[in-house]
């Protein structure tokens, strides 16, 4: 790694390069209005879910590509499918309730929307408190339930280089097939 970026100042600003250019991309892409985001909940605008999918694809294949070149050594976290139940439970019906999720949410503070500042980001901070208090109960409990350990997609299939790169094909495949027929259909 390069000296600049090793350093605390470098990481700060590689940090904040990044989260200028993510900003704006989002802006760009109409992520941050509250139109869109309601849009793809009532599954009549599915640019955000294109937006989204699209930077999935390319992290994977980013990650993926300097972990067979060597660059990088992927160190997954336990899977636990209680966790990400009650994860995605929390975020969906708070995304559904506020109309953002913390990053469109802040974006769209920085547009000048006060829908945002005054209900969503509130909103999202009452329910930090809430899980915060209920923690120690769900972590003895419910987060701990189906722990998978620390598993891949090519772990799970018994995949190695170079063949997880067809199934990152086929997912990119899918995903492409998949928009593409929302536009047909007039979405």
């Amino acid at each position: 790694m390069a000296p600049f970026i090793a350093s605390a100042t470098g990481k700060l600003l590689m940090g904040l390069s990044l989260g200028v250019i993510f900003g704006f991309t989002i802006h760009k892409s109409r992520m941050t209005r509250y139109e869109t985001i309601v849009g793809l909940l009532r599954l009549r605008d599915f640019t955000m879910l294109k937006v989204m999918l699209s930077a999935i694809v390319v992290g994977m294949v980013g990650i993926y590509f300097f972990k067979d070149m060597g660059i990088l050594k992927l160190s997954p976290k336990s899977a636990l499918v209680g966790a990400n139940i009650i994860g995605g439970l929390i975020f969906g019906v708070g995304f559904a309730l506020a109309g953002y999720c913390p990053t469109t949410g802040i974006g769209s503070i920085a547009e000048g929307r006060y829908d945002a500042l005054l209900g969503a980001i509130p909103g999202m901070l009452v329910g930090a408190a809430l899980y915060a208090e209920a923690y120690t109960y769900l972590r003895n409990n419910l987060l701990q339930w189906g722990d998978l350990g620390k598993i891949t997609i090519p772990d799970v299939l018994g995949w190695g280089f170079p063949y997880h790169w067809i199934l990152i094909f086929i997912i990119c495949t899918a995903i492409i097939v998949f928009c593409r027929a929302l536009q047909k259909r007039g979405m």
